[in-house]
C-alpha cells in the first residue's frame, strides 16, 4: 500500500472503489474529515460501487490533514488524502482476513490522483496461491530470464532475479457470477526484489549492465476466469495496480548517456511516477499484453 508525502495540488481528487464480495447485501457508511463527496450506500451481494472524493482545502480545513473512516460489513477502514505537505495513506485496516484495501497512485490520471480499492468477501485462496508461488518460484525466474524484453528503442535481457521467494498473496478471494465465471481479485505482495541484467537504446547506448531494486512490491489483481467442468477455460484481468517502495534504478548503462540517467533519476525518486506510469499511462497496455499470453498460454493447454 502507498504511502506518499509529497506535495500534491489543491483539491485532491481519489477515487473510492467499494467492493460487496459477498453473497449478501452490505451497508458502507463514511466518516470524513476536511473531505466531500462520499455517500453512505448498500451494496448488494457481488455489486460494486464507485465514487470520488475531494481535499476540503478553504476555511478550518486549510491547515489540516484530510481523513475520513470507511464501514463496511462489520470493518473499518481508516485513510488519509493529502494535501500540501500532508500524506495520502491507509493507516489502519481491520485485522480480518475478509476484509482489505488497496492504494494506488495515479500521478498522470486527469480527474484523480489515487485510487482506494476496499474489498469485503472471503479470502478463502491465500494458501492455494501461496503454495503455487513456493511451487514455481524458480520456474517463474527462469521464465523471466528466458524473455528480452522491448519497449520501442529499449531492448532489456535479465540476467538475475532475486526475492522472487518473497512473493505471497496476503488477500485472495472469489465471487461466483453466472454461467460458469467467477471472479478472483488477489493482492500479491513481495519483500526486497533486485532485478539484474542488461539494457540498451536502439543504437544510441549498446548493451550495459542495468539493475532495478524495490524494497517492497504489491499488485492488486482483479480478474475474470472461467471454468469448463474442474479446467480453467479463460482469464481475462480487468484490474491491475502496482505499490512500491524505495525504488532504485541504476548500472553503467546509464553513465553513458547523461540525458537519460537524469530523466530515469528524476523519475525513480518519486515512486509517484513510476506507480503513474504503471498505472495509469502504460496500464492499458501491461494489462492487454498479459492478457495476450494467458489467452495463449491456456489456449496450447486446451
Amino acid at each position: 500500500m502507498t504511502t506518499v508525502n509529497e506535495n500534491v495540488s489543491f483539491d485532491t481528487k481519489a477515487g473510492m472503489y467499494l467492493n460487496n464480495l459477498t453473497g449478501d447485501a452490505g451497508n458502507c457508511s463514511f466518516s470524513t474529515s476536511c473531505l466531500e463527496g462520499l455517500s453512505d450506500t448498500t451494496l448488494k451481494a457481488y455489486q460494486s460501487d464507485k465514487q470520488k472524493c475531494t481535499t476540503k482545502d478553504k476555511g478550518e480545513c486549510f491547515f489540516k490533514q484530510s481523513r475520513g473512516t470507511i464501514a463496511f460489513g462489520g470493518n473499518m477502514i481508516h485513510f488519509e488524502l493529502g494535501t500540501g505537505h500532508y500524506k495520502t495513506r491507509i493507516t489502519d485496516v481491520s485485522n480480518t482476513p475478509a476484509f482489505t484495501a488497496f492504494l494506488a497512485a495515479n500521478q498522470f490520471a486527469a480527474d484523480v490522483s489515487f485510487d482506494f480499492f476496499v474489498y469485503s468477501g472471503p479470502a478463502i485462496c491465500q494458501m492455494l496461491l501461496n503454495s503455487v508461488f513456493t511451487a514455481n518460484a524458480g520456474a517463474i525466474a527462469s521464465a523471466l530470464l528466458a524473455q528480452r524484453l522491448k519497449w520501442k528503442e529499449l531492448t532489456v535481457q535479465l540476467t538475475e532475479c532475486k526475492g522472487l521467494d518473497s512473493i505471497y498473496a496476503s488477500y485472495a478471494a472469489v465471487a461466483p457470477l453466472a454461467d460458469g465465471n467467477y471472479r478472483l481479485v488477489a493482492i500479491i505482495n513481495s519483500g526486497s526484489i533486485d532485478l539484474e541484467g542488461k539494457a540498451s537504446f536502439g543504437s544510441v547506448v549498446p548493451l550495459a549492465k542495468a539493475y532495478l531494486k524495490t524494497s517492497r512490491l504489491s499488485i492488486l489483481i482483479d480478474a475474470m476466469v472461467t471454468f469448463n467442468g474442474a479446467s480453467l477455460k479463460s482469464a481475462v484481468i480487468s484490474d491491475l495496480k502496482f505499490s512500491l517502495s524505495d525504488l532504485s534504478i541504476g548500472g553503467p548503462i546509464f553513465a553513458i548517456n547523461p540525458i537519460i540517467w537524469a530523466i530515469v533519476q528524476a523519475a525513480t525518486e518519486s515512486t509517484r511516477v513510476v506507480e503513474g506510469l504503471l498505472n495509469d499511462n502504460y496500464n492499458h497496455k501491461i494489462v492487454a499484453s498479459i492478457n495476450k499470453d494467458i489467452e495463449s498460454l491456456l489456449s496450447k493447454n486446451l
